[in-house]
C-alpha cells in the first residue's frame, strides 16, 4: 500500500507520517528531496526557498518530478508526504494502482498555527495572518508546476479532521488502515 499524504500547514502530516512508520510503513518526505538538492547547493532551507525550489525542480524535470523522486525511494508500504501538485497524484495512482490512498488532513486554521508556533517550525515573527497568506499561495497555483493543495485535498480518498488529540489522531489512520488494508 502506498498511502499518499497532503495538507494544510501544521495540520499532522508528520504525526501522522510518525505513526505510520511505527506500523511498517517507509516515509519519503517530497519536501526532505527538495531539502537535499536545496543543501547540496548550499541555498538556504526555509518555507519560501523550498517552494521556489520545488517549483523549479517540477518545471526543470516535469510536475510529477518530486512523486517519482519519492516512488524511487518506496516500498511496498510507504507513506509519500506533501504532495501539493494534482500530477503528483495522477503519478502515484498510475504506479500504484488500486495499491494508493491519498489521505488528505486538516484542522482548524488558529489550532494549526499554535501547533506550528508550539513545535517552532515559524519564527517568533510569524503573525495569524502571515501563516494564512503562506498556505493560500500553496493552495492555488495556476500552472502545473506551482503548488495546487486545494485541487490536491479535493482529490483525496479519505480527509481526517485533526482538532483532537494526538490519540484521537491514531484511531483515524487505523480506520484507515482497517479500511484500505
Amino acid at each position: 500500500m502506498i498511502i499518499g499524504l497532503t495538507g494544510t500547514l501544521s495540520s499532522g502530516k508528520d504525526t501522522i507520517a510518525e505513526f505510520l512508520v511505527k506500523k511498517g510503513f517507509k516515509h519519503i518526505s517530497t519536501g526532505d528531496i527538495v531539502r537535499e538538492d536545496l543543501q547540496k547547493s548550499g541555498a538556504e532551507t526555509n518555507r519560501e526557498t523550498l517552494q521556489q525550489r520545488a517549483n523549479e525542480l517540477r518545471r526543470q524535470y516535469g510536475p510529477d518530478y518530486l512523486a517519482k523522486s519519492a516512488l524511487s525511494r518506496a516500498r511496498n508500504n510507504a507513506v509519500i508526504s506533501g504532495l501539493r501538485t494534482t500530477s503528483e497524484v495522477e503519478a502515484l495512482r498510475q504506479a500504484s494502482g488500486d495499491g494508493f490512498v491519498l489521505l488528505a488532513v486538516d484542522a482548524p486554521a488558529g489550532l494549526r498555527y499554535s501547533r506550528a508556533k508550539a513545535r517552532g517550525r515559524i519564527g517568533d515573527e510569524i503573525t495569524l495572518e502571515k501563516f494564512l497568506n503562506q498556505e493560500a499561495r500553496e493552495m492555488h497555483g495556476t500552472s502545473p508546476y506551482e503548488q495546487q493543495l486545494g485541487q490536491v485535498m479535493a482529490q483525496a480518498n479519505v480527509t481526517i479532521e485533526n482538532e483532537g488529540s494526538q490519540e484521537d489522531l491514531y484511531r483515524k489512520i487505523e480506520e484507515l488502515l482497517k479500511q484500505y488494508a
